[in-house]
Protein backbone atom coordinates (compact mmCIF):
# COMPACT_ATOMS: atom_id res chain seq x y z
CA UNK A 1 0.00 0.00 0.00
CA UNK A 2 3.06 2.25 -0.06
CA UNK A 3 1.36 4.08 -3.59
CA UNK A 4 -1.55 5.17 -1.43
CA UNK A 5 0.91 8.17 -0.62
CA UNK A 6 1.44 9.46 -3.87
CA UNK A 7 -1.52 8.41 -5.61
CA UNK A 8 -4.33 9.20 -2.87
CA UNK A 9 -2.98 11.49 -0.46
CA UNK A 10 -3.44 8.94 2.15
CA UNK A 11 -0.45 7.30 4.08
CA UNK A 12 -0.29 4.21 6.12
CA UNK A 13 -0.17 6.11 9.55
CA UNK A 14 -3.64 7.69 7.89
CA UNK A 15 -5.41 4.38 8.01
CA UNK A 16 -6.54 2.40 11.89
CA UNK A 17 -5.44 -0.61 11.97
CA UNK A 18 -8.17 -2.02 12.71
CA UNK A 19 -9.62 -0.82 8.98
CA UNK A 20 -5.88 -2.10 7.68
CA UNK A 21 -6.56 -5.89 9.76
CA UNK A 22 -10.41 -6.25 9.24
CA UNK A 23 -11.06 -4.57 5.77
CA UNK A 24 -8.35 -3.53 3.36
CA UNK A 25 -6.10 -7.02 3.77
CA UNK A 26 -8.49 -8.87 3.12
CA UNK A 27 -10.16 -6.56 0.28
CA UNK A 28 -6.74 -6.86 -0.87
CA UNK A 29 -6.18 -10.48 -1.19
CA UNK A 30 -9.31 -10.68 -3.42
CA UNK A 31 -8.59 -7.50 -5.47
CA UNK A 32 -4.99 -9.04 -6.04
CA UNK A 33 -6.35 -12.61 -6.62
CA UNK A 34 -8.57 -12.30 -9.51
CA UNK A 35 -6.50 -9.23 -11.10
CA UNK A 36 -3.53 -12.01 -11.35
CA UNK A 37 -5.59 -14.68 -12.78
CA UNK A 38 -6.71 -11.94 -15.68
CA UNK A 39 -3.36 -10.91 -16.18
CA UNK A 40 -2.10 -14.67 -16.71
CA UNK A 41 -4.58 -15.17 -19.29
CA UNK A 42 -7.80 -16.41 -17.97
CA UNK A 43 -10.74 -17.48 -18.80
CA UNK A 44 -9.26 -17.80 -22.32
CA UNK A 45 -6.44 -19.77 -21.47
CA UNK A 46 -4.70 -21.40 -18.63
CA UNK A 47 -3.05 -19.12 -15.77
CA UNK A 48 0.38 -18.45 -17.58
CA UNK A 49 3.04 -16.35 -15.66
CA UNK A 50 4.85 -15.26 -18.68
CA UNK A 51 1.58 -13.75 -20.03
CA UNK A 52 1.38 -12.44 -16.47
CA UNK A 53 4.69 -10.63 -16.92
CA UNK A 54 3.86 -9.15 -20.09
CA UNK A 55 0.03 -7.97 -19.59
CA UNK A 56 2.02 -6.59 -16.49
CA UNK A 57 4.35 -4.28 -17.98
CA UNK A 58 2.04 -3.38 -20.80
CA UNK A 59 -0.04 -1.63 -18.49
CA UNK A 60 2.82 -0.31 -16.42
CA UNK A 61 3.35 0.60 -12.97
CA UNK A 62 0.07 3.08 -12.94
CA UNK A 63 -2.38 0.02 -12.17
CA UNK A 64 -1.11 -0.50 -8.95
CA UNK A 65 -1.56 2.46 -8.00
CA UNK A 66 -5.05 2.39 -9.42
CA UNK A 67 -5.57 -0.90 -7.63
CA UNK A 68 -4.28 0.61 -4.21
CA UNK A 69 -6.21 3.00 -4.43
CA UNK A 70 -9.57 1.34 -5.40
CA UNK A 71 -9.17 -1.06 -2.34
CA UNK A 72 -8.97 1.88 -0.20
CA UNK A 73 -11.81 3.62 -1.20
CA UNK A 74 -14.06 -0.08 -1.74
CA UNK A 75 -12.54 -0.98 2.01
CA UNK A 76 -13.82 2.56 3.62
CA UNK A 77 -17.06 2.08 1.76
CA UNK A 78 -17.28 -1.57 2.58
CA UNK A 79 -16.81 -0.45 6.36
CA UNK A 80 -20.73 0.37 7.49
CA UNK A 81 -21.42 -3.42 6.04
CA UNK A 82 -19.85 -4.97 8.86
CA UNK A 83 -22.61 -5.91 11.20
CA UNK A 84 -24.74 -7.03 7.89
CA UNK A 85 -22.15 -9.12 6.88
CA UNK A 86 -21.76 -10.91 10.30
CA UNK A 87 -25.40 -11.11 10.88
CA UNK A 88 -25.89 -12.65 7.30
CA UNK A 89 -22.94 -15.24 9.03
CA UNK A 90 -25.14 -15.78 12.06
CA UNK A 91 -28.67 -16.97 10.18
CA UNK A 92 -30.24 -13.46 9.88
CA UNK A 93 -30.89 -13.91 6.06
CA UNK A 94 -33.59 -11.99 3.85
CA UNK A 95 -37.21 -13.16 3.66
CA UNK A 96 -37.35 -14.73 0.12
CA UNK A 97 -38.40 -18.77 -0.45
CA UNK A 98 -35.13 -19.67 -1.21
CA UNK A 99 -33.49 -18.57 2.08
CA UNK A 100 -36.35 -19.60 3.73
CA UNK A 101 -35.83 -22.95 2.80
CA UNK A 102 -32.46 -23.12 2.90
CA UNK A 103 -32.96 -21.35 6.99
CA UNK A 104 -35.44 -23.97 7.62
CA UNK A 105 -33.04 -26.69 6.82
CA UNK A 106 -30.00 -25.25 8.90
CA UNK A 107 -32.09 -24.61 11.61
CA UNK A 108 -33.68 -28.50 11.47
CA UNK A 109 -29.73 -29.86 11.63
CA UNK A 110 -28.86 -26.93 14.58
CA UNK A 111 -31.55 -27.71 16.13
CA UNK A 112 -31.30 -31.67 16.23
CA UNK A 113 -27.44 -30.68 17.05
CA UNK A 114 -28.80 -28.75 20.19
CA UNK A 115 -31.02 -31.57 21.46
CA UNK A 116 -28.29 -34.25 20.96
CA UNK A 117 -26.04 -32.00 23.20
CA UNK A 118 -28.61 -31.46 25.51
CA UNK A 119 -28.91 -35.56 25.54
CA UNK A 120 -25.37 -36.23 25.90
CA UNK A 121 -25.32 -33.83 29.13
CA UNK A 122 -27.88 -35.25 31.01
CA UNK A 123 -26.21 -39.09 30.26
CA UNK A 124 -24.06 -40.94 33.66
CA UNK A 125 -22.95 -43.38 31.08
CA UNK A 126 -19.70 -41.53 30.21
CA UNK A 127 -18.16 -38.97 32.73
CA UNK A 128 -15.54 -37.22 30.02
CA UNK A 129 -18.61 -37.18 27.01
CA UNK A 130 -20.33 -35.28 29.65
CA UNK A 131 -18.42 -33.25 30.26
CA UNK A 132 -17.54 -32.19 26.56
CA UNK A 133 -20.92 -31.71 25.96
CA UNK A 134 -21.66 -29.71 28.46
CA UNK A 135 -18.26 -27.43 27.97
CA UNK A 136 -19.93 -27.48 24.01
CA UNK A 137 -23.61 -26.45 25.53
CA UNK A 138 -22.54 -23.60 27.14
CA UNK A 139 -21.88 -22.03 23.61
CA UNK A 140 -25.29 -22.25 22.85
CA UNK A 141 -28.53 -20.89 23.78
CA UNK A 142 -29.96 -22.60 26.83
CA UNK A 143 -33.47 -23.09 25.51
CA UNK A 144 -33.98 -24.06 21.63
CA UNK A 145 -36.30 -21.33 20.88
CA UNK A 146 -33.58 -19.29 20.38
CA UNK A 147 -30.96 -21.35 18.32
CA UNK A 148 -30.40 -19.66 15.04
CA UNK A 149 -29.75 -21.57 11.25
CA UNK A 150 -25.72 -20.82 11.53
CA UNK A 151 -23.20 -22.17 14.40
CA UNK A 152 -21.67 -18.23 14.44
CA UNK A 153 -25.16 -16.82 15.29
CA UNK A 154 -26.36 -19.33 18.24
CA UNK A 155 -22.85 -18.74 19.85
CA UNK A 156 -23.53 -14.85 20.01
CA UNK A 157 -26.73 -15.65 20.80
CA UNK A 158 -25.34 -17.26 24.07
CA UNK A 159 -23.72 -14.33 24.71
CA UNK A 160 -26.67 -12.32 24.53
CA UNK A 161 -28.86 -14.31 26.78
CA UNK A 162 -26.52 -15.14 29.30
CA UNK A 163 -23.97 -12.81 29.41
CA UNK A 164 -26.15 -10.06 31.21
CA UNK A 165 -29.09 -11.86 32.39
CA UNK A 166 -27.89 -12.40 36.14
CA UNK A 167 -28.24 -8.89 36.55
CA UNK A 168 -31.52 -8.00 35.17
CA UNK A 169 -30.01 -6.74 31.62
CA UNK A 170 -30.75 -7.48 28.12
CA UNK A 171 -26.88 -7.68 26.33
CA UNK A 172 -27.79 -6.44 23.04
CA UNK A 173 -29.60 -3.25 24.97
CA UNK A 174 -27.12 -2.36 27.44
CA UNK A 175 -23.72 -3.22 25.62
CA UNK A 176 -23.59 0.12 24.39
CA UNK A 177 -23.87 1.84 27.48
CA UNK A 178 -21.26 0.06 29.55
CA UNK A 179 -19.22 0.16 26.86
CA UNK A 180 -19.03 3.89 27.23
CA UNK A 181 -18.21 2.96 31.11
CA UNK A 182 -15.40 0.92 30.52
CA UNK A 183 -12.03 1.70 31.14
CA UNK A 184 -9.10 1.62 29.03
CA UNK A 185 -8.28 -1.67 30.63
CA UNK A 186 -11.23 -3.41 29.48
CA UNK A 187 -11.61 -1.67 26.02
CA UNK A 188 -8.98 -2.81 24.38
CA UNK A 189 -9.07 -6.86 25.20
CA UNK A 190 -12.65 -6.29 23.69
CA UNK A 191 -11.46 -4.43 21.01
CA UNK A 192 -8.91 -6.98 19.96
CA UNK A 193 -11.64 -9.98 20.18
CA UNK A 194 -14.02 -7.67 17.74
CA UNK A 195 -11.29 -6.85 15.42
CA UNK A 196 -10.28 -10.90 15.47
CA UNK A 197 -13.77 -11.91 14.94
CA UNK A 198 -14.92 -9.43 12.51
CA UNK A 199 -11.14 -10.34 10.30
CA UNK A 200 -11.96 -14.12 10.91
CA UNK A 201 -15.68 -12.82 9.23
CA UNK A 202 -14.12 -11.20 6.37
CA UNK A 203 -11.71 -13.69 5.44
CA UNK A 204 -14.61 -16.38 4.88
CA UNK A 205 -16.11 -13.96 3.15
CA UNK A 206 -13.49 -13.39 1.00
CA UNK A 207 -12.02 -16.50 0.21
CA UNK A 208 -15.68 -17.30 -0.47
CA UNK A 209 -16.07 -14.99 -2.95
CA UNK A 210 -12.53 -15.62 -4.07
CA UNK A 211 -13.43 -19.38 -4.66
CA UNK A 212 -16.29 -18.95 -6.99
CA UNK A 213 -14.87 -15.84 -8.95
CA UNK A 214 -11.62 -18.36 -9.62
CA UNK A 215 -14.17 -21.43 -10.25
CA UNK A 216 -15.82 -19.70 -13.41
CA UNK A 217 -12.00 -18.38 -14.66
CA UNK A 218 -10.45 -21.35 -14.21
CA UNK A 219 -13.23 -24.30 -14.66
CA UNK A 220 -11.97 -25.26 -18.52
CA UNK A 221 -8.33 -25.42 -16.91
CA UNK A 222 -8.04 -28.86 -15.19
CA UNK A 223 -5.85 -29.05 -12.15
CA UNK A 224 -6.48 -25.28 -11.62
CA UNK A 225 -9.34 -25.62 -10.11
CA UNK A 226 -7.31 -26.97 -7.00
CA UNK A 227 -7.12 -23.18 -6.54
CA UNK A 228 -10.87 -22.80 -5.80
CA UNK A 229 -11.20 -26.05 -4.28
CA UNK A 230 -8.35 -24.42 -1.99
CA UNK A 231 -9.93 -21.33 -0.93
CA UNK A 232 -13.00 -22.98 -0.27
CA UNK A 233 -11.10 -24.83 2.05
CA UNK A 234 -9.92 -21.52 3.67
CA UNK A 235 -13.23 -20.14 3.75
CA UNK A 236 -14.38 -22.55 5.78
CA UNK A 237 -11.22 -22.81 7.90
CA UNK A 238 -11.57 -19.10 8.75
CA UNK A 239 -15.26 -19.56 9.86
CA UNK A 240 -13.92 -21.75 12.20
CA UNK A 241 -11.78 -19.12 13.17
CA UNK A 242 -15.09 -16.89 13.62
CA UNK A 243 -16.36 -19.18 15.78
CA UNK A 244 -13.89 -19.57 18.36
CA UNK A 245 -13.38 -15.81 18.09
CA UNK A 246 -17.34 -15.38 18.69
CA UNK A 247 -16.90 -17.39 22.23
CA UNK A 248 -13.28 -15.38 23.08
CA UNK A 249 -15.77 -12.15 22.53
CA UNK A 250 -18.80 -13.44 24.36
CA UNK A 251 -16.70 -14.76 27.52
CA UNK A 252 -15.12 -11.31 27.90
CA UNK A 253 -18.18 -9.24 27.14
CA UNK A 254 -19.44 -11.55 29.91
CA UNK A 255 -16.80 -10.87 31.88
CA UNK A 256 -17.35 -7.08 31.28
CA UNK A 257 -20.51 -7.09 32.96
CA UNK A 258 -20.19 -9.33 35.60
CA UNK A 259 -17.32 -6.82 37.06
CA UNK A 260 -18.20 -3.68 35.58
CA UNK A 261 -22.07 -3.34 35.87
CA UNK A 262 -22.29 -1.68 39.40
CA UNK A 263 -19.54 1.29 37.46
CA UNK A 264 -22.29 1.28 34.94
CA UNK A 265 -24.64 2.22 37.50
CA UNK A 266 -21.91 4.80 38.69
CA UNK A 267 -21.64 6.38 35.71
CA UNK A 268 -25.16 6.95 35.16
CA UNK A 269 -25.59 8.72 38.91
CA UNK A 270 -27.59 5.82 40.18
CA UNK A 271 -27.67 5.45 43.66
CA UNK A 272 -25.20 2.49 43.95
CA UNK A 273 -27.20 -0.73 45.26
CA UNK A 274 -26.36 -2.55 48.18
CA UNK A 275 -27.41 -6.17 47.05
CA UNK A 276 -28.15 -7.84 44.28
CA UNK A 277 -31.83 -7.39 43.76
CA UNK A 278 -31.61 -3.79 44.36
CA UNK A 279 -28.77 -4.02 41.11
CA UNK A 280 -31.67 -5.89 39.19
CA UNK A 281 -33.85 -3.42 39.45
CA UNK A 282 -31.92 -0.78 39.02
CA UNK A 283 -30.67 -2.11 35.45
CA UNK A 284 -34.45 -3.53 34.82
CA UNK A 285 -35.38 0.69 35.15
CA UNK A 286 -32.39 1.75 33.02
CA UNK A 287 -33.08 -0.35 30.17
CA UNK A 288 -36.52 0.60 30.41
CA UNK A 289 -35.87 4.47 30.26
CA UNK A 290 -33.88 3.46 27.79
CA UNK A 291 -36.66 2.60 25.45
CA UNK A 292 -39.22 5.45 26.33
CA UNK A 293 -40.92 4.02 29.27
CA UNK A 294 -41.32 7.55 31.40
CA UNK A 295 -43.02 5.17 33.99
CA UNK A 296 -39.91 3.75 35.19
CA UNK A 297 -37.76 5.60 37.96
CA UNK A 298 -34.37 5.43 39.75
CA UNK A 299 -33.09 6.67 42.96
CA UNK A 300 -30.06 8.96 41.90
CA UNK A 301 -26.69 9.31 44.65
CA UNK A 302 -26.35 12.55 46.72
CA UNK A 303 -23.94 14.59 44.96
Amino acid sequence: MSSLSSAAGVGPSDLSPRLKLVNIVPTAALALLIATLLLAGTPQSAPSPDRFLANGRALGPGWLAALSVAITIWSIALQPFEMSLIRALEGYWPASRLFNEIGQRALWLQRRRHRALHHAAASELNAPQVTAARGVLAQWPKDEADVLPMALGNRLRAMERRGAAGYGMDAVRSFPRLYLALPASALVPLGQARDQLDAAVRFCFVFAVGSVVSAGLLVAHGWWLLLPLGLAVMSVASYRAALVAAVNYGALVSAAFNVYHLRLLDETGVLRPTDTAAARRAHVALEAMQTGDSTRSVRYAPK
